[in-house]
C-alpha cells in the first residue's frame, strides 16, 4: 500500500484518517492469522498424553512406544481442553480380553447319616450296604451287591435301590456322569411302599431321589456332600425320665429320643402305644402296669423288673432302646418311687408346637 505525500501546506486531518485506516487493516490481518493458527492446531495437533499432568513417565528409557497410536492402528483424534484421552487397554484379565470360564454352581446335598457304634444292627447285607454308602464308599456298594446272595427274588428291590444310590453317588461326587442313567432307572423302578422298606432303606431312597432331582434341575451344578448328624436315620429312644417307678403304672414319664416321627409307635415292653412327639425328640407316655408290659411279673414280686422302651421301626440292638425299671415290692434306695411325691413327677405335658 502506498501513501501519496501531502503537498506542502496540505490538510493534516486527512493524513490522520489515512493512518487510522492503515492501523485498522493491519489489526484485522493479525487477528485473522491468529484465528487460523488456533484452528489448525486444534484440528491437526497430536493427541495429548493421557497420564496425569506432572506424572513422571514410568516406561523404561529407550523402550519402544507400544501404544496403539504409535503402531498406527488408531488415528489421533483431537480432545477438548481439560479432558484426558483414555486409550483402549490391551490388558487381558478377568474383565477384559477372552471370555473367562464361569465357576460351576454349587449345591450342597445332605449325605446319609453314619450309623456309628451306638446305632448299628445285625451284620447283614443291607446294613453293610447302608454303612458303605454313609461312608462314601460307593464303589464298594456296587462290588458287594454283585454277590450271589443279592440275586434272591426277595432282595431284587433292595438290590436295585442300593445299586441306583451307589451309581448316583459316583456320578455326583466322583465325576462319573455316565452313571446318571443307571441311577434314574433304579429310581423309576423302586417301590418303597409296595416293598417293606425300613427306615434305612427309606433314607437311601430319599438320598437317591434328592440327587436325581438336583441333577435334573441343574445338570451342570457341582454337588457337594453336606454334613449330617451321626447316629443313623432311624427312630430311637435314648432315655426315660424318670427311669423307674411303681409297678402299678398309670403315671407319665418323658421319653427322649432322635428321629421320632410326629406320631411315634412305642413298645413299652410288650405294650404298644402311639404317642405324639415334639420336634422328633421328645414324647410323654403313660407307664403301663408291670403285668401289661412284662407278662409273667406280678404286683407282689419283690424283685425289680426291667422293661425295654423302643421306637417302632428300628429294634436292632439293645443300644437303640432305653430301659425303665419297675420298683420291687421292697422299698428301693434313693428318691421316693411314688410319682406323686417324687421330685421328677408329675411330668409336665409337652408344650404345643
Amino acid at each position: 500500500m502506498s501513501l501519496t505525500p501531502l503537498p506542502p501546506g496540505g490538510d493534516r486531518g486527512a493524513l490522520r484518517r489515512r493512518r487510522a485506516v492503515l492501523y485498522a487493516c493491519c489489526l484485522v490481518v493479525v487477528l485473522a492469522l491468529l484465528s487460523a493458527a488456533i484452528a489448525i492446531r486444534a484440528a491437526g495437533s497430536s493427541a495429548p498424553d493421557s497420564s496425569p499432568s506432572g506424572a513422571p513417565d514410568s516406561s523404561p528409557s529407550g523402550a519402544p512406544d507400544s501404544s496403539p497410536s504409535a503402531a498406527g492402528s488408531i488415528p489421533s483424534v483431537g480432545v477438548p481442553p481439560g479432558i484426558s484421552r483414555v486409550e483402549p487397554s490391551t490388558r487381558v484379565g478377568p474383565d477384559r480380553g477372552a471370555p473367562q470360564a464361569q465357576p460351576a454352581r454349587s449345591r450342597v446335598i445332605p449325605f446319609l447319616s453314619d450309623l456309628g457304634p451306638l446305632a448299628g444292627g445285625p451284620d447283614d447285607m443291607l446294613i453293610g450296604a447302608y454303612e458303605s454308602l454313609s461312608r462314601g464308599d460307593c464303589e464298594g456298594v456296587l462290588t458287594s451287591i454283585a454277590h450271589p446272595d443279592w440275586d434272591e427274588p426277595s432282595r431284587s428291590q433292595f438290590r436295585s435301590l442300593y445299586e441306583g444310590a451307589a451309581a448316583a453317588c459316583l456320578a455326583a461326587f466322583h465325576n462319573q456322569p455316565n452313571l446318571w442313567s443307571r441311577a434314574e432307572g433304579a429310581l423309576t423302578s423302586a417301590q418303597p411302599h409296595a416293598t417293606q422298606f425300613d427306615c434305612l432303606d427309606m433314607a437311601v431312597y430319599r438320598f437317591l431321589q434328592s440327587l436325581i432331582e438336583v441333577h435334573r434341575q441343574d445338570p451342570e451344578a457341582q454337588l457337594i456332600k453336606g454334613n449330617t448328624e451321626g447316629g443313623g436315620p432311624c427312630p430311637r429312644v435314648l432315655e426315660v425320665i424318670p427311669d423307674h417307678g411303681p409297678r402299678q403304672g398309670g403315671y407319665s414319664v418323658r421319653l427322649v429320643g432322635v428321629n421320632l416321627p410326629p406320631e411315634a409307635g412305642i413298645y413299652f415292653g410288650d405294650h404298644y402305644v402311639t404317642v405324639a412327639t415334639q420336634g422328633g425328640r421328645e414324647a410323654i407316655i403313660t407307664v403301663p402296669p408291670v403285668e401289661t408290659a412284662l407278662p409273667g411279673y406280678s404286683m407282689d414280686d419283690p424283685a425289680e423288673a426291667v422293661s425295654s422302651v423302643c421306637a417302632d421301626g428300628w429294634f436292632y440292638g439293645f443300644l437303640n432302646c432305653a430301659t425303665f425299671v419297675y420298683d420291687g415290692a421292697a422299698p428301693r434306695a434313693g428318691p421316693p418311687s411314688d410319682p406323686s411325691t417324687s421330685e421328677s413327677a408329675p411330668v409336665s405335658p409337652l408344650p404345643a408346637e
